[in-house]
């Protein structure tokens, strides 16, 4: 099986060079990529401009590591990112949690301490992936617009919230439509509204109502295709699970 080099990426505010080198060894055995910075106005603008499943602010740089959390937080892009603090005793633990913190990775740092930390938060970065996580699949598509007529076209990806599509000419922004598209074993019709559209037919629908049976089947589906992508070593790690069935 052939494994993406990651399946998701975190961003670091940091200029500890010891901790910056701890956790992008920790990150990377998770198959995980670690930007890094020491510079405020480029952490939040990365933050701003780059979806990141993970969010690690390194408390010894004191206020700035505060405003780093809490404006992250605020944006679009990182508001649900699995955030990290780095600290150094009780009080910039609590500093920490009130800035937004889901997990605190407290000095002295190690790689044991950084995994048993890392272990139980890797489920939560793994759901946030799968938000956004673009599986590629080739299915025909049944499409049916408001006006009643009907035509077929090719998917090229789907996600929890939508589906991309090769269609016959260029749709306009906001049209409505209704699929009928086989993905895998699971069947899945849907009303759908236009986000984009390209002049060569390329589109993007956003899922605007499905039955819950198959919504929820189709959580499950990406979710197994996201673990299948996982080295199957990362997965027994965080799971206990030798083996990973795709």
């Amino acid at each position: 099986m052939n494994f993406l080099a990651t399946i998701g990426h975190a961003l670091l505010f940091s200029e500890d060079a010891g901790a910056v080198e701890l956790c992008s060894r920790s990150f990377r055995s998770l198959a995980m990529d670690l930007e890094v910075t020491s510079d405020l106005t480029t952490f939040l603008l990365k933050a701003k401009r780059q979806k990141f499943e993970a969010i690690l602010v390194d408390f010894k740089a004191g206020e700035r590591a505060s405003t780093a959390l809490v404006e992250a937080r605020k944006l679009a892009s990182s508001r649900n990112a699995v955030a990290f603090a780095l600290t150094t005793g009780a009080e910039d633990g609590k500093q920490a949690f009130q800035a937004g913190a889901h997990f605190i990775l407290e000095r002295p740092l190690t790689t044991q301490s950084l995994e048993r930390t890392l272990r139980p938060a890797y489920g939560m970065i793994l759901r946030e992936r799968r938000r956004y996580f673009r599986c590629p699949i080739a299915s025909v598509i049944h499409i049916r617009q408001k006006d009643g007529s009907t035509w077929n076209c090719t998917s090229i990806n789907v996600s929890e919230g939508g589906i991309c599509a090769m269609f016959p000419e260029k749709l306009h922004t906001g049209d409505e439509v209704k699929i009928d598209v086989p993905i895998d074993q699971i069947q899945i019709q849907a009303s759908c509204e236009v986000c984009w559209s390209l002049e060569d037919g390329l589109t993007g629908l956003k899922f605007t109502w499905m039955p819950s049976e198959m919504k929820t089947s189709l959580q499950i589906w990406l979710a197994q295709r996201l673990e299948a992508l996982c080295p199957p070593a990362v997965i027994a790690s965080v799971t206990g699970h030798v083996e990973v069935q795709s």
